[in-house]
């Protein structure tokens, strides 16, 4: 069950930031992805392991400054 619900908000974000102009819907979904990042540690942890597995030789820090969107 939760992961029906789960999809139909995904759908329902996705069907409603369709919807909107494209400068409009990228700002909102790009601020919807820092707003998941800052408050699901696990994401942040695994995200910061991919980056350490794809850069070993850069730093924590250089890997904490490679932005999350293009």
């Amino acid at each position: 069950m939760r992961h029906r619900i789960e999809y139909a908000l995904a759908w329902l974000v996705i069907r409603t930031l369709g919807f909107l102009p494209r400068p409009v819907s990228r700002a909102a979904a790009i601020g919807l992805a820092q707003t998941v990042y800052l408050f699901h540690s696990k994401l942040r942890r695994v995200g910061m392991r991919n980056l350490e597995i794809a850069f070993p030789e850069k730093s924590v820090a250089e890997r904490r400054r490679i932005p999350c969107s293009g």
